[in-house]
């Protein structure tokens, strides 16, 4: 029922982090707005058995409750600037900490602009972004950080083993888990190859003597 009425579009859109997993998921289920609405609101839907079970009725509620898609636009005017700052960190091309302040102030103006420069929408939201940013805990934890990123990367590639052509309709959690398992099991054998080495360097001390 929900692909005819989407037109065989998914409302789930998994992506390489939970982040932004959780962002483009908002961003599917707006586009689908009309889709959805349509739907509960149908004969076939009031007609299905779903429609009679709590938990039909309570996703029925949510849908058709303009606060819940009130509170979806207000976030994607908020996420999607910062989501911007997050790729230009993210990025390989060039070092991002030279433009990361400036890239910090452009997604704060896109808000506002987002808000339609209403002061009593965007300066909360502000507000939050200042406290985080303008903290010496903040300067502690960038200045604490690696030049590398090679154990970002190295999850990553778990992920791409996990996300295929045949898996790729894995719930967020079920690839979270998946992609644990993985890492830990890798990090499990290179600790048995250090001990193993370790063992073997005494063996041969031992036997040198």
């Amino acid at each position: 029922m929900l692909k005819k009425f989407t037109k065989g579009r998914d409302l789930v859109r998994p992506d390489m982090t939970r982040f932004a997993s959780a962002y483009l998921t908002l961003s599917c289920l707006n586009d689908n707005k009309a889709s959805l609405m349509s739907m509960f609101s149908s004969n076939e839907w009031k007609s299905s058995k779903f429609s009679s079970t709590p938990e039909g009725r309570k996703v029925q509620g949510m849908a058709l409750d303009s606060r819940l898609w009130k509170d979806i636009i207000i976030c994607l005017k908020v996420v999607v600037p910062l989501m911007t700052v997050l790729c230009l960190v993210d990025s390989d091309e060039k070092p991002a900490m030279d433009f990361i302040y400036d890239g910090m102030d452009c997604a704060k103006e896109k808000i506002k602009i987002n808000f339609n420069n209403v002061n009593k929408s965007y300066e909360p939201i502000w507000n939050i972004i200042d406290e985080r940013w303008e903290l010496k805990k903040f300067a502690i934890c960038v200045l604490s950080l690696t030049c590398s990123s090679s154990g970002c990367e190295r999850n990553w590639s778990s992920f791409e083993m996990v996300i295929e052509l045949i898996r790729n309709r894995l719930h967020q959690r079920k690839m979270n888990d998946l992609v644990y398992v993985m890492y830990n099991l890798k990090l499990k054998s290179k600790q048995v190859k250090r001990i193993l080495l370790f063992l073997l360097m005494n063996f041969i001390i031992m036997m040198s003597g």
